[in-house]
Protein backbone atom coordinates (compact mmCIF):
# COMPACT_ATOMS: atom_id res chain seq x y z
CA UNK A 1 0.00 0.00 0.00
CA UNK A 2 1.38 3.52 -1.12
CA UNK A 3 0.80 6.59 0.64
CA UNK A 4 3.32 8.48 0.84
CA UNK A 5 5.03 10.50 -2.50
CA UNK A 6 2.15 10.07 -4.25
CA UNK A 7 2.74 12.32 -7.05
CA UNK A 8 6.26 11.41 -7.63
CA UNK A 9 5.54 7.54 -7.83
CA UNK A 10 1.71 7.64 -9.84
CA UNK A 11 2.27 10.62 -11.87
CA UNK A 12 6.20 10.85 -12.70
CA UNK A 13 8.43 8.28 -12.28
CA UNK A 14 6.64 6.34 -14.71
CA UNK A 15 7.63 8.18 -17.31
CA UNK A 16 11.19 9.47 -16.18
CA UNK A 17 11.99 5.81 -15.15
CA UNK A 18 10.27 3.81 -17.34
CA UNK A 19 9.52 5.70 -20.68
CA UNK A 20 6.00 5.44 -20.24
CA UNK A 21 4.55 7.38 -22.76
CA UNK A 22 0.59 7.92 -21.93
CA UNK A 23 -1.69 8.11 -19.03
CA UNK A 24 -4.98 7.29 -18.62
CA UNK A 25 -6.74 8.41 -15.44
CA UNK A 26 -10.28 7.86 -14.31
CA UNK A 27 -11.31 10.16 -11.42
CA UNK A 28 -14.11 11.35 -9.49
CA UNK A 29 -13.33 14.79 -9.02
CA UNK A 30 -10.22 16.56 -10.53
CA UNK A 31 -9.35 20.37 -10.64
CA UNK A 32 -7.35 22.68 -13.78
CA UNK A 33 -4.68 23.21 -10.92
CA UNK A 34 -3.82 19.93 -11.05
CA UNK A 35 -2.95 19.66 -14.40
CA UNK A 36 -0.99 22.47 -15.08
CA UNK A 37 1.18 21.08 -11.67
CA UNK A 38 1.67 17.78 -13.42
CA UNK A 39 2.35 19.13 -17.09
CA UNK A 40 5.00 21.61 -15.25
CA UNK A 41 6.62 18.54 -13.39
CA UNK A 42 6.75 16.88 -16.83
CA UNK A 43 8.22 19.64 -19.16
CA UNK A 44 10.70 20.38 -16.14
CA UNK A 45 11.99 16.48 -16.29
CA UNK A 46 11.82 17.28 -20.31
CA UNK A 47 9.34 13.87 -20.37
CA UNK A 48 6.53 14.09 -23.51
CA UNK A 49 3.68 12.35 -22.15
CA UNK A 50 0.26 12.45 -23.52
CA UNK A 51 -2.43 12.09 -20.11
CA UNK A 52 -6.03 11.52 -21.45
CA UNK A 53 -8.42 12.50 -18.22
CA UNK A 54 -11.87 11.08 -17.30
CA UNK A 55 -13.82 13.12 -14.58
CA UNK A 56 -16.44 10.66 -13.30
CA UNK A 57 -18.66 12.92 -11.02
CA UNK A 58 -20.00 15.64 -13.63
CA UNK A 59 -23.06 13.78 -14.61
CA UNK A 60 -24.58 14.61 -11.00
CA UNK A 61 -22.35 17.19 -9.69
CA UNK A 62 -22.02 19.50 -12.48
CA UNK A 63 -19.16 21.85 -13.37
CA UNK A 64 -18.77 25.71 -13.51
CA UNK A 65 -17.52 27.20 -15.95
CA UNK A 66 -14.72 28.35 -14.77
CA UNK A 67 -13.61 25.33 -14.23
CA UNK A 68 -15.02 23.81 -17.43
CA UNK A 69 -12.94 26.22 -19.60
CA UNK A 70 -9.48 26.06 -17.73
CA UNK A 71 -9.69 22.61 -18.85
CA UNK A 72 -10.00 23.52 -22.67
CA UNK A 73 -7.19 25.75 -22.22
CA UNK A 74 -5.07 22.93 -20.79
CA UNK A 75 -6.28 20.94 -23.71
CA UNK A 76 -4.77 23.37 -26.43
CA UNK A 77 -1.61 24.07 -24.01
CA UNK A 78 -0.84 20.79 -23.21
CA UNK A 79 -0.78 16.78 -25.00
CA UNK A 80 -3.85 16.88 -22.56
CA UNK A 81 -7.45 15.68 -23.34
CA UNK A 82 -10.32 15.55 -20.85
CA UNK A 83 -13.97 13.76 -20.95
CA UNK A 84 -16.92 14.33 -18.66
CA UNK A 85 -18.78 11.43 -17.72
CA UNK A 86 -22.43 12.57 -19.09
CA UNK A 87 -24.36 9.40 -18.49
CA UNK A 88 -24.66 6.18 -16.81
CA UNK A 89 -23.59 5.69 -13.30
CA UNK A 90 -21.60 8.33 -11.74
CA UNK A 91 -17.90 7.27 -11.35
CA UNK A 92 -15.74 7.76 -7.74
CA UNK A 93 -13.55 5.44 -8.68
CA UNK A 94 -9.38 6.54 -9.37
CA UNK A 95 -7.94 4.35 -11.17
CA UNK A 96 -4.32 5.55 -12.97
CA UNK A 97 -3.14 2.91 -15.98
CA UNK A 98 0.50 3.95 -18.19
CA UNK A 99 0.95 2.75 -21.98
CA UNK A 100 4.47 2.79 -24.03
CA UNK A 101 3.66 2.66 -27.58
CA UNK A 102 -0.54 2.04 -27.15
CA UNK A 103 0.86 -1.32 -24.96
CA UNK A 104 -0.12 -1.53 -21.24
CA UNK A 105 2.05 -1.42 -19.20
CA UNK A 106 1.37 -0.48 -14.93
CA UNK A 107 -1.78 0.71 -13.31
CA UNK A 108 -2.81 1.95 -9.94
CA UNK A 109 -5.85 2.64 -8.34
CA UNK A 110 -6.35 4.18 -4.83
CA UNK A 111 -8.30 7.28 -3.01
CA UNK A 112 -6.32 9.88 -4.66
CA UNK A 113 -8.56 12.58 -6.90
CA UNK A 114 -6.50 14.25 -9.73
CA UNK A 115 -6.41 17.21 -7.41
CA UNK A 116 -3.58 19.08 -5.72
CA UNK A 117 -5.03 17.87 -1.98
CA UNK A 118 -5.32 14.12 -3.62
CA UNK A 119 -1.46 14.23 -4.78
CA UNK A 120 -0.52 16.96 -1.94
CA UNK A 121 0.57 15.80 1.59
CA UNK A 122 -1.90 17.43 4.11
CA UNK A 123 -4.31 14.64 3.65
CA UNK A 124 -3.71 10.69 4.27
CA UNK A 125 -5.06 9.20 0.47
CA UNK A 126 -4.03 5.25 -0.71
CA UNK A 127 -2.86 4.00 -3.72
CA UNK A 128 -1.99 0.10 -4.62
CA UNK A 129 -0.54 -1.26 -7.79
CA UNK A 130 -3.14 -3.19 -9.79
CA UNK A 131 -4.19 -4.98 -12.70
CA UNK A 132 -3.11 -3.18 -15.85
CA UNK A 133 -5.71 -5.08 -17.66
CA UNK A 134 -8.33 -4.96 -15.77
CA UNK A 135 -7.75 -1.11 -15.42
CA UNK A 136 -7.39 -0.57 -19.05
CA UNK A 137 -11.11 -2.44 -19.52
CA UNK A 138 -12.30 -0.23 -17.08
CA UNK A 139 -10.59 2.74 -19.04
CA UNK A 140 -12.41 1.62 -21.88
CA UNK A 141 -15.68 0.69 -20.54
CA UNK A 142 -15.90 4.42 -18.62
CA UNK A 143 -15.35 5.83 -21.83
CA UNK A 144 -18.86 5.13 -23.37
CA UNK A 145 -20.41 7.02 -20.95
CA UNK A 146 -18.20 10.09 -21.53
CA UNK A 147 -17.77 12.92 -24.02
CA UNK A 148 -15.16 15.43 -25.07
CA UNK A 149 -14.65 19.23 -22.92
CA UNK A 150 -13.91 20.06 -26.06
CA UNK A 151 -17.19 19.05 -28.13
CA UNK A 152 -19.76 21.58 -28.48
CA UNK A 153 -22.61 20.16 -27.18
CA UNK A 154 -21.22 19.65 -23.78
CA UNK A 155 -23.00 22.49 -22.60
CA UNK A 156 -26.34 20.49 -23.33
CA UNK A 157 -25.48 17.68 -21.81
CA UNK A 158 -23.23 18.81 -18.38
CA UNK A 159 -24.72 21.44 -15.76
CA UNK A 160 -22.21 24.12 -16.30
CA UNK A 161 -22.82 26.77 -13.87
CA UNK A 162 -21.98 30.65 -13.97
CA UNK A 163 -20.76 30.68 -10.14
CA UNK A 164 -18.49 27.38 -8.91
CA UNK A 165 -21.81 26.56 -6.59
CA UNK A 166 -24.19 24.03 -6.26
CA UNK A 167 -25.24 24.85 -2.66
CA UNK A 168 -27.20 27.87 -1.90
CA UNK A 169 -25.33 29.89 1.02
CA UNK A 170 -25.55 33.93 1.41
CA UNK A 171 -22.05 35.45 1.54
CA UNK A 172 -21.75 36.95 4.81
CA UNK A 173 -18.67 39.39 3.22
CA UNK A 174 -15.57 39.41 1.14
CA UNK A 175 -12.21 40.80 1.20
CA UNK A 176 -9.44 42.10 -1.99
CA UNK A 177 -6.02 40.54 -0.51
CA UNK A 178 -3.17 42.05 -2.18
CA UNK A 179 -0.06 39.37 -3.32
CA UNK A 180 1.97 41.96 -3.47
CA UNK A 181 4.43 43.91 -1.33
CA UNK A 182 2.82 47.08 -0.02
CA UNK A 183 5.46 48.83 0.10
CA UNK A 184 7.51 48.03 -3.44
CA UNK A 185 4.42 47.00 -5.05
CA UNK A 186 6.39 43.95 -6.25
CA UNK A 187 6.32 40.08 -4.93
CA UNK A 188 7.66 40.18 -1.78
CA UNK A 189 11.68 38.80 -2.00
CA UNK A 190 11.10 36.22 1.03
CA UNK A 191 7.78 36.51 1.94
CA UNK A 192 4.29 36.02 0.61
CA UNK A 193 4.14 33.89 -2.57
CA UNK A 194 7.94 33.65 -2.21
CA UNK A 195 8.38 32.84 1.33
CA UNK A 196 10.26 29.67 0.74
CA UNK A 197 13.18 31.31 -1.27
CA UNK A 198 15.26 30.77 1.25
CA UNK A 199 18.34 27.88 1.65
CA UNK A 200 16.44 26.79 5.00
CA UNK A 201 12.83 26.29 3.30
CA UNK A 202 11.05 24.46 0.98
CA UNK A 203 11.11 27.18 -2.03
CA UNK A 204 7.34 26.20 -2.65
CA UNK A 205 6.81 27.78 1.19
CA UNK A 206 3.53 30.65 0.83
CA UNK A 207 1.50 32.51 2.74
CA UNK A 208 -0.78 35.20 1.95
CA UNK A 209 -0.44 38.14 4.04
CA UNK A 210 -3.56 40.42 5.75
CA UNK A 211 -2.98 43.94 5.86
CA UNK A 212 -4.03 44.98 9.59
CA UNK A 213 -7.63 46.46 9.10
CA UNK A 214 -8.74 42.72 8.38
CA UNK A 215 -6.38 40.72 11.26
CA UNK A 216 -7.66 43.18 13.43
CA UNK A 217 -11.42 42.43 12.51
CA UNK A 218 -13.54 39.64 13.00
CA UNK A 219 -13.87 38.41 9.43
CA UNK A 220 -11.49 35.49 9.76
CA UNK A 221 -11.59 33.14 13.04
CA UNK A 222 -8.93 33.59 15.28
CA UNK A 223 -5.26 33.01 14.69
CA UNK A 224 -4.29 28.93 14.93
CA UNK A 225 -8.07 27.75 14.64
CA UNK A 226 -8.12 25.98 11.70
CA UNK A 227 -11.35 26.52 8.60
CA UNK A 228 -11.87 25.36 4.97
CA UNK A 229 -11.44 27.09 1.86
CA UNK A 230 -13.49 26.31 -0.60
CA UNK A 231 -11.60 27.47 -4.50
CA UNK A 232 -13.30 28.79 -7.80
CA UNK A 233 -11.09 26.26 -9.02
CA UNK A 234 -12.81 23.19 -7.03
CA UNK A 235 -10.19 22.66 -4.57
CA UNK A 236 -10.20 22.38 -1.11
CA UNK A 237 -7.59 23.97 1.45
CA UNK A 238 -7.75 24.03 5.37
CA UNK A 239 -6.47 27.35 6.17
CA UNK A 240 -5.06 28.58 9.33
CA UNK A 241 -3.94 32.09 10.65
CA UNK A 242 -0.82 32.17 11.51
CA UNK A 243 2.52 34.77 12.46
CA UNK A 244 2.44 37.33 14.77
CA UNK A 245 -1.23 38.86 15.22
CA UNK A 246 -2.55 35.83 12.70
CA UNK A 247 -1.52 38.00 10.38
CA UNK A 248 -0.84 35.65 7.57
CA UNK A 249 -2.89 32.88 5.83
CA UNK A 250 -1.35 29.17 6.18
CA UNK A 251 -2.55 26.06 4.30
CA UNK A 252 -2.12 24.10 7.71
CA UNK A 253 0.50 20.92 8.13
CA UNK A 254 2.34 21.78 4.75
CA UNK A 255 2.59 25.65 3.59
CA UNK A 256 4.22 24.71 0.43
CA UNK A 257 0.21 22.98 -0.59
CA UNK A 258 -0.32 27.13 -0.94
CA UNK A 259 2.90 27.63 -3.00
CA UNK A 260 2.83 25.09 -5.28
CA UNK A 261 -1.61 25.88 -6.12
CA UNK A 262 -0.74 29.57 -6.98
CA UNK A 263 2.51 28.59 -9.24
CA UNK A 264 -0.08 26.21 -10.65
CA UNK A 265 -2.72 28.41 -11.27
CA UNK A 266 0.14 31.39 -13.13
CA UNK A 267 1.71 28.47 -15.27
CA UNK A 268 5.08 29.04 -12.54
CA UNK A 269 7.35 25.82 -11.95
CA UNK A 270 7.43 24.25 -8.69
CA UNK A 271 9.78 25.89 -6.68
CA UNK A 272 10.49 29.06 -9.24
CA UNK A 273 10.39 32.49 -7.64
CA UNK A 274 6.95 34.50 -8.38
CA UNK A 275 7.79 37.69 -10.36
CA UNK A 276 4.88 40.34 -9.91
CA UNK A 277 5.40 40.42 -14.01
CA UNK A 278 3.90 36.24 -13.62
CA UNK A 279 0.58 37.64 -11.76
CA UNK A 280 0.07 40.12 -14.30
CA UNK A 281 0.54 37.65 -16.95
CA UNK A 282 -1.94 35.20 -15.66
CA UNK A 283 -4.58 38.22 -14.75
CA UNK A 284 -4.61 39.15 -10.99
CA UNK A 285 -2.26 40.65 -8.32
CA UNK A 286 -5.17 39.92 -5.69
CA UNK A 287 -6.69 37.10 -4.47
CA UNK A 288 -10.82 37.69 -3.42
CA UNK A 289 -11.95 35.40 -0.23
CA UNK A 290 -15.87 35.75 1.00
CA UNK A 291 -17.20 34.42 4.39
CA UNK A 292 -19.67 31.99 4.21
CA UNK A 293 -19.95 31.50 7.93
CA UNK A 294 -17.26 30.99 10.77
CA UNK A 295 -15.88 27.39 9.38
CA UNK A 296 -16.01 28.10 5.26
CA UNK A 297 -14.94 30.64 3.15
CA UNK A 298 -14.20 31.11 -0.90
CA UNK A 299 -11.47 32.07 -2.83
CA UNK A 300 -11.61 33.58 -6.11
CA UNK A 301 -8.51 33.75 -8.31
CA UNK A 302 -9.92 33.85 -11.39
CA UNK A 303 -9.60 35.73 -14.15
CA UNK A 304 -13.29 36.79 -14.97
CA UNK A 305 -13.73 37.87 -11.01
CA UNK A 306 -17.74 37.76 -10.96
CA UNK A 307 -19.11 38.81 -7.42
CA UNK A 308 -20.38 35.20 -5.98
CA UNK A 309 -23.22 34.71 -3.60
CA UNK A 310 -22.64 30.92 -3.53
CA UNK A 311 -20.28 29.10 -3.29
CA UNK A 312 -19.47 24.73 -3.93
CA UNK A 313 -20.69 22.14 -1.40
Amino acid sequence: MLTHNLFDTVLIRPATENGFDTLNIVSGYASPAMVNRHFQELIKQDMSVNVNLIIGMTHGSGMSKNMHNAFVTATDKYKFKCSYIYKGNLVHAKVYSWKYKDLPQMAFAGSANYSMMGFGESQTEIVNHCDIHLANRFYDQISKNAMSCTDRSIVETIDLTEEVETKHVQVKDSVELSLLDSRTQKTHKRAGLNWGQRSSRNPDQAYIPIPSSVYKSSFFPPAKRPFLVHTDDGEKYTFVRAQENGKALHTTHDNSLLGLYFRSRIGVTSGEFVKRQDLENYGRTTVRISKINDREYFLDFSTSLKQESNFLK
